[in-house]
């Protein structure tokens, strides 16, 4: 893939930023995938263990009340305090490619 194609995809895949895809829910809590605007977080097992919310997702997520604008702005440094960034830039062709047809897959 070239550069420029890369770039393409990944603000493709910025553009739906931020979101949370390929939820399982285990004995160690909530696993998933999720895009930011600076890069990919990979499901981990008991990825939020250590997090504030010690295993569960964030309450601000069911806020019905909240503007889409505060919730994505929340997700955002949610993710950025607690969980490991992957730059897209350090992502494979094949990795961009499956996150993208995952996120534009989701209703």
């Amino acid at each position: 893939m070239k550069l420029k194609d890369k770039q393409k995809l990944i603000e493709k895949i910025r553009a739906k930023a931020p979101a949370i895809f390929n939820v399982v829910v285990s004995e160690m809590g909530y696993e998933f995938d999720a895009i930011s605007s600076s890069g990919f977080i990979e499901r981990r097992v008991g990825m939020l263990l250590n997090a504030e919310t010690e295993g569960h997702l964030p309450d601000f997520l069911e806020n019905e009340a909240m503007s889409d604008f505060i919730r994505d702005e929340k997700l955002e440094q949610f993710f950025k305090d607690n969980l490991e960034v992957i730059p897209y830039e350090e992502l494979d062709e094949v990795i961009l490619l499956t996150v993208a047809d995952k996120i534009y897959a989701e209703k």
